[in-house]
């Protein structure tokens, strides 16, 4: 799920794994593609039902959830993981560990490469974490803003259990670190 250019696609399958990959973007899924051309890649809205199912594995990775304007769409795209898997399959959602970022968010920085000027701003309100990029490119201005919902461990952890997953167990960053002192949550569950 929101697989972008392949980075995990081709970990997965270098690791001997039959590969299934979907995007929204159109130019990522191509190059996922020239990347990695034995995987089945489709463009297509997480939020839909996944066009692969019997799945032994279904990952969302890097913070791919919480971006849609409602957490409505953020339930269908973990009961989209759940109904794409096999029977006794799993789950793995790996996102950004909001608690530990509340308290170790660098509110603004600024960095210039070459005659360009980036300045960031970033803060965790309402919910949401936000990032705005002002560019200074010579007389050129442009502002881009990033923002995901801000979902804690619990909130996870619940979306995943109402969507019928079971044996859910929560991690750290590489699934090594405990939870607490990570920048990252990641968890795994499985269909019954």
């Amino acid at each position: 799920m929101a697989c972008g250019k392949g980075r995990h696609l081709k970990w997965f399958g270098q690791a001997g794994m039959e590969i299934f990959g979907s995007d929204l973007s159109e130019q990522s899924i191509q190059e996922a593609g020239s990347n990695i051309p034995s995987a089945d890649l489709k463009v297509h809205d997480m939020r839909n039902p996944i066009p692969f199912t019997g799945m032994d594995l279904t990952v969302n990775l890097f913070t791919s959830l919480g971006y849609f304007d409602s957490a409505g769409d953020d339930r269908k795209i973990i009961r989209n993981a759940y109904d794409s898997l096999r029977s006794g399959g799993y789950f793995v959602l790996d996102y950004m560990n909001t608690e530990h970022i509340g308290s170790s968010i660098v509110p603004k920085n600024e960095q210039t490469i070459g005659d360009v000027i980036f300045r960031i701003s970033r803060e965790m309100k309402d919910g949401v974490v936000r990032k705005t990029i002002m560019v200074e490119d010579q007389e050129e201005k442009y502002q881009f803003v990033e923002q995901v919902r801000a979902y804690g461990k619990d909130d996870l952890v619940k979306m995943i259990s109402e969507s019928g997953f079971q044996d859910i167990e929560v991690f750290g960053k590489d699934m090594a670190e405990s939870v607490n002192d990570s920048e990252r949550v990641v968890i795994l569950a499985r269909k019954p």
